[in-house]
């Protein structure tokens, strides 16, 4: 704060009542917060991949079509994430502070998938 610099705390007061005018420093000041000011919820619940695949056989269906089987499938990442409310920050998995981390981002990914087996 301040380029470590003495100032003054902004809007505090002395025991007096009256406007602050001592001097301290960076170190002096957060020394004496709790640690729990620099702490937050950081637990998270994240449904991260679901995939979900059907198979269809020549005796139903496919019976018409030649086709000796054929697979549907559906797959998703990255679909959804619960935070504390006091956590307001983007996905837990993502991030750290500063440099390329906050270029990354996560993004929701949906997927189809059509497999067919031809017979021999």
């Amino acid at each position: 704060m301040n380029d470590r610099k003495e100032f003054v705390i902004p809007n505090s007061v002395d025991e007096n009542g009256d406007a602050n005018k001592a001097n301290t420093q960076a170190y002096a000041y957060f020394k004496g917060l709790p640690a729990s000011a620099f702490l937050l919820d950081a637990s998270y619940l994240k449904l991260r991949e679901l995939s979900l695949s059907y198979e269809l056989s020549a005796k139903g269906c496919l019976s018409n079509t030649g086709f000796k089987s054929a697979i549907i499938s559906i797959f998703g990442r990255n679909l959804k994430y619960w935070l504390p409310s006091e956590n307001t920050f983007a996905d837990p998995e993502v991030g750290g502070v500063g440099g390329a981390s906050m270029l990354l981002v996560l993004k929701q990914q949906l997927l189809l998938r059509l497999e067919v087996m031809e017979p021999k």
